[in-house]
Order: C-alpha cells, then sequence, then structure tokens
C-alpha cells in the first residue's frame, strides 16, 4: 500500500522577504521585490530589472563560513531555504543518525551559477585576451560550478543519507523535484525529504542571453508592475533569484510526533510539451 505524504516545514528566500511570514506579508500587501539592478551595470542591456535579494546574510541563516567560501550564491540561498525549513518543522539539528539515514533531498536548479562561472571565465581568460587558464596560485572550487551543488550542500551539512539529487528541467525544476520527493516517500525510499528549487542567475551574461531571445521584459521604469503574467499588455518575464524548500514526511511519522502539518499531498504527474 503506498504511504500518505504530508508538508511539514516551509523555508522561503525571495526577492520580496525572507521566511514565510515575511514573504507571505508581502505578496498580501501585493509588494514587490523587483527594482532596477544593483549588482552590475546594466545599462547596456534591454532590460535592466531583476528581483534581487538584497539583504541575505547566509551566516544569519545557519551557513559556516568554509560553506560561503565554497559555494556559490544559488547553493547558498538553497541551503539557508533548507534550514528554514527543517527549523519550521521543528527538525533542525534534532533527529537522531537512524532517523537521517532516511532522510533525502532532492532539488531542482534550472541554471548553475551563472553569475560565479561568469567571474571565474574572465579571471581564467584575462577577460578573454587569451585562452582559459587558471591564474598562479588561485584555487577554484568546483563546487561553484556543479548543478548537484544545492542538493549535495545541504546533505552535507545536515548529514542526510537518503536519496539526493538536482533536477535541472527548466521553470518546472522545483515542482518536478517535489513530486519525485513524494513519489520517494510514497514507495518506501525515504521517510522525509527536504525538496525544492533554488536559481541565482543574475548577471551580466544570464540576463544578456535572454535579452537576446527577447524574453525579458523591458518595462525598465516601472520594475514593480513590469511581470505581469496573463496580462494583455504583458511583454515579457523578469528575471529574479530565490530559493523554497518543503520539508515532506510520510503521515504517519508526522502525526506520531504532533508536527503541524499544512498539507497533504495526494497527485504529482509530469508531462513534456515538446
Amino acid at each position: 500500500m503506498l504511504r500518505r505524504v504530508v508538508i511539514t516545514g516551509l523555508g522561503v528566500l525571495a526577492c520580496n522577504g525572507i521566511g514565510k511570514e515575511d514573504f507571505w506579508n508581502a505578496c498580501v500587501a501585493g509588494r514587490s521585490g523587483i527594482r532596477r539592478i544593483t549588482r552590475f551595470d546594466a545599462s547596456t542591456l534591454s532590460s535592466q530589472i531583476a528581483g534581487e535579494i538584497v539583504d541575505f546574510n547566509p551566516d544569519a541563516l545557519g551557513l559556516t563560513p568554509i560553506e560561503c567560501h565554497l559555494t556559490d550564491r544559488n547553493t547558498q540561498l538553497a541551503l539557508a531555504a533548507a534550514n528554514l525549513a527543517l527549523q519550521d518543522a521543528g527538525l533542525l539539528y534534532t533527529m537522531s543518525e537512524e532517523e537521517r539515514d532516511q532522510v533525502g533531498v532532492y532539488m531542482g536548479s534550472a541554471m548553475a551559477s551563472s553569475e560565479e562561472g561568469e567571474r571565474m571565465w574572465a579571471r581564467m581568460t584575462n577577460h578573454g585576451e587569451h585562452i582559459p587558464r587558471v591564474p598562479t596560485g588561485e584555487f577554484i572550487p568546483l563546487t561553484m560550478l556543479m548543478t548537484h551543488a544545492p542538493a549535495a550542500a545541504i546533505a552535507t551539512h545536515h548529514q542526510l543519507h537518503g536519496p539526493c539529487m538536482v533536477l535541472s528541467t527548466g521553470c518546472s525544476a522545483g515542482a518536478d523535484a517535489i513530486g519525485q520527493s513524494y513519489w520517494a516517500i510514497q514507495e518506501g525510499r525515504a521517510d522525509r525529504m527536504l525538496t525544492g528549487g533554488s536559481d541565482s542567475a543574475i548577471s551580466y551574461a544570464g540576463l544578456n542571453c535572454f535579452c537576446v531571445l527577447g524574453a525579458l521584459s523591458t518595462r525598465n521604469d516601472d520594475p514593480e508592475r513590469a511581470s505581469r503574467p496573463y496580462d494583455l499588455n504583458r511583454d515579457g518575464f523578469v528575471m529574479a533569484e530565490g530559493a523554497g524548500v518543503l520539508m515532506l514526511e510520510e503521515r504517519e511519522l508526522a502525526l506520531a510526533r504532533n508536527a503541524r502539518i499544512y498539507a497533504e499531498l495526494i497527485a504529482f504527474t509530469s508531462n513534456s510539451n515538446a
């Protein structure tokens, strides 16, 4: 018999709020986090707006100095969101080794770190003047470039030994990760899953690619109202960064510890529109 799956923890970092309360209050109040880009000079791009998380402090959200040094921003956002989800579920640093053996991590991420990749390429080529090479005496951690880094960092930080992977299925990556996690618990491959999505692709090269495609909104003078899905006058989407993680649990396990249950997942499917 297939097991039932419930949501017991929420963790979110978005351009309009960090943590479930701030994020929800901003959404209810209609506060947008879209603004003109401050991270780099975007004046030559057709789209000069994005959803930057301007007050992100990884130290305050449980990341260690070595994690901050060896990971890119995307991975840091994912790990911080996972910490918030575990805290919300009442499971932050409280699970036994036996319990952690049955906790997995499935994350979705559409793009590896474009920002860090762009910086590394500039250093390795002297801004395109010569063939790629690592500058003498410089250490470049592969953990900043590998697509699986968000899930690996979460599993390593919390010593979780269940199934672990990153799905890269474009815009649906986070939803696919949640669905696969639901199946993993339902079928008995894990008791709990940390799952969701993260991305941080606000870099000159990252935005320029989408600008060339004509995919981004050019409402640079009205950033807070630039993102308008389904609107007749929509002129493109707005790039943003963020992370959202859920704590999924087998229902009987959650009930046994009197966990707060937000919702139950009852079905999932994934199709291709190619």
